[in-house]
């Protein structure tokens, strides 16, 4: 397991009751762990593992051929090239929660609805400069271009939908 400071587990001076326990990141191999730190620290303490962990581990690259599939450090930060366990979203962060090799984007926030949807579902709306989910977004072939549903306007008789902003109502 190779050279640790335990000693930052330990309960603070400060504090008034004596710690019964030892909390300590989750991890797959937490048996073994829980049983090197109880030989290493002689103590009859409980250790505990928690569900959170508190640490990222740094890469050597920003992008993979594949990737592999992580049930704690589930996240991929291409941006600054580390694994992390934070939900953050944003186009430079890829979900490693699958098993064939692939990485998911993360989800976004669609500009008129706030509902999530994945990044690679988004739609560009130039008319607002916005990015929209594919409920907000209505195809309006006359611009050959996606509209905002509430601009959309519906024309029975030619079956098509037309932009609030070109019409004269």
């Amino acid at each position: 397991m190779g050279e640790y400071n335990w000693s930052q587990y330990k309960a603070p001076s400060s504090a008034k009751k004596a710690v019964k326990k030892i909390i300590l990141p989750n991890c797959y191999n937490a048996h073994n762990i829980r049983q090197k730190v109880t030989a290493r620290m002689n103590t009859t303490k409980e250790i505990k593992f928690n569900s959170f962990c508190y640490f990222d581990v740094e890469t050597k690259s920003d992008s993979y051929n594949y990737y592999p599939y992580c049930d704690t450090l589930t996240h991929f930060d291409t941006y600054h090239q580390k694994l992390t366990t934070d939900e953050e979203s944003g186009s430079d962060i890829l979900k490693l929660d699958r098993t064939d090799g692939e990485a998911n984007p993360m989800l976004c926030t669609c500009d008129q609805c706030g509902g999530e949807m994945y990044e690679e579902e988004r739609i560009y709306i130039e008319t607002e400069s916005v990015d929209v989910c594919e409920h907000c977004a209505t195809y309006c072939e006359e611009r050959d271009e996606y509209i905002l549903t509430d601009d959309a306007v519906y024309n029975s008789y030619s079956g098509t939908y037309h932009y609030r902003g070109d019409l004269d109502i």
